[in-house]
């Protein structure tokens, strides 16, 4: 469902490849049956990371780069970029400080720093780093979708000449981590639903990680519509005002 007449999603997994006078979708990828809980899947997972980061860091002969922001992703990531350099001296990480007093992500990062050395740590000012929508109608080249930090493209830019100016050719960071192994707070509907005490227990963590009123969140949860309900509400007010 979309707002658009005529206009179609793509089923999750499935992909539209456009011919010369046809258009066909299709399965690219089916996501694998869930048979391990998570004490056996959390090793074949760091495996396959430390596999990843190893064989990307062997295969780049300049110095390397690690986002270290201080969060479980970026220090998961400059871990295991030292764990597989016999030469840390050859790491960078670079933290980009926060402008608020009540952020304790730098104190985290400078204690990973000091793990890591002799690996060099650069952190960036908050005073001297673009801030967020800075020289935002300039375009990211690269990249075939809006990405996420687009909002931070400034920053983006800011740090790419910087690391190009000291010779790095390859940067780590743990962009995607989130995405991938935290399930958006929209599954918590479904859940309280299908099984309530289970649900119960996910809403009250989430409410007391995110400092979030346990009331508000119950009541956002339940009230709000579905997002089939929601998105097809949204069209329709947006045919409503087309045609006025």
């Amino acid at each position: 469902m979309t707002p658009f007449n005529g206009v179609h999603a793509l089923a999750p997994g499935h992909r539209l490849s456009l011919g010369r006078n046809v258009a066909r979708t299709g399965r690219y990828w089916v996501p694998p049956a869930a048979t391990n809980p998570c004490a056996q899947g959390a090793p074949i997972l760091a495996d396959e990371l430390r596999t990843a980061v190893a064989g990307r860091m062997r295969a780049s002969a300049s110095p390397t780069s690690v986002q270290l922001s201080g969060g479980m992703d970026s220090t998961t990531l400059s871990c295991l970029a030292g764990e597989a350099l016999s030469d840390r001296s050859r790491l960078l990480l670079v933290t980009s400080a926060s402008s608020s007093p009540a952020n304790d992500d730098l104190m985290w990062a400078l204690r990973v720093g000091k793990h890591l050395a002799p690996a060099k740590h650069v952190v960036l000012d908050a005073q001297r780093t673009p801030l967020f929508f800075d020289d935002l109608p300039t375009a990211i080249g690269g990249m075939d979708e809006p990405p996420p930090f687009a909002a931070a493209s400034a920053r983006v830019r800011h740090l790419a000449e910087l690391l190009a100016d000291r010779g790095v050719r390859l940067h780590l960071n743990g962009q995607g981590g989130d995405e991938v192994l935290l399930p958006p707070l929209a599954y918590l509907r479904h859940t309280l639903r299908r099984r309530p005490r289970l649900g119960w227990r996910h809403l009250r963590g989430h409410a007391a990680l995110r400092d979030f009123s346990l009331t508000q969140l119950l009541r956002a949860v339940v009230s709000l519509p579905s997002y089939p309900r929601w998105l097809w509400r949204a069209a329709r007010s947006l045919r409503t005002e087309a045609g006025a």
